[in-house]
């Protein structure tokens, strides 16, 4: 449906179906080449909403002052319990950050600068949706760290000091379907595997993928995989695809 100013506004799931009913109610005989009609009908509205959609997808600058200090290197995850973006750690250029800062979707707030040290380089985070809380594992602050740290929306806890050894340039993603987060990779070359159920980390596995760091992971939760991409040992930068079903 057209508005005034000439913008495309999708049909309801109710208007659609108000069409569909009124040409159930036609007599038999009209009903065939009505149901051509329908079916047009409905294309059309889905094209509608598909423009209507297409117009609202864009970036958009939200702000450049107030939030958290220019850096790069740091960790970002989503709560989704909390509708909140995680943001913690990273390099300015001069000094390492370990400030944790959070997005509502409209401004940024200081949360705490307590709990991980300041650190960069790879303290890879992924959010525990099981037991609602953000995990963060090792980094770089002036040393190769080994921690593990949990972020509740209130305040850090240190809860390992054992499991993989000390890295950085790794990867975490929460495996939904098994309550685990998977971190596998690090600089240096490591290519083991570990899960932790929020108590205990376990490997699980040394080998698959060949060693490497800085690479991409995240979990498909429609088909239950952790997919790794890409990253680099050395010189040698990556272009495989390696899945991982627990």
């Amino acid at each position: 449906k057209p508005t005034r100013g000439g913008a495309v506004e999708p049909e309801s799931e109710e208007e659609i179906m108000t069409r569909a009913k009124c040409l159930h109610r036609l007599p038999a005989r009209k009903r065939c080449d009505r149901a051509v009609c329908a079916s047009l009908v409905l294309a059309v509205a889905l094209l509608c909403t598909s423009a209507a959609r297409g117009q609202e997808c864009a970036w958009k600058l939200r702000g450049t002052a107030g939030g958290p200090t220019p850096r790069s290197g740091h960790a970002m995850v989503y709560d989704s319990h909390r509708s909140r973006i995680v943001l913690f750690g990273g390099f300015n250029g001069t000094a390492r950050q370990g400030d944790t800062w959070e997005w509502d979707g409209r401004s940024w707030t200081l949360r705490t600068a307590t709990g991980p040290s300041p650190r960069v380089l790879g303290p890879a985070m992924a959010y525990d949706s099981g037991r609602r809380c953000v995990v963060l594992f090792g980094g770089f602050d002036g040393q190769y760290r080994d921690d593990t740290w949990e972020w509740d929306g209130g305040a850090w806890s240190q809860v390992a000091t054992s499991g993989p050894p000390a890295r950085n340039g790794h990867a975490l993603a929460f495996d939904a379907a098994r309550g685990r987060d998977v971190l596998f990779g690090g600089g240096g070359g490591a290519n083991d595997t570990w899960e932790w159920d929020g108590d205990t980390w376990t490997q699980v596995a040394i080998g698959g993928p060949p060693g490497r760091g800085g690479h991409g992971m995240a979990y498909d939760d429609a088909r239950a995989r952790t997919v790794v991409f890409g990253g680099r040992f050395g010189a040698d930068y990556r272009t495989d695809t390696w899945e991982w079903d627990g």
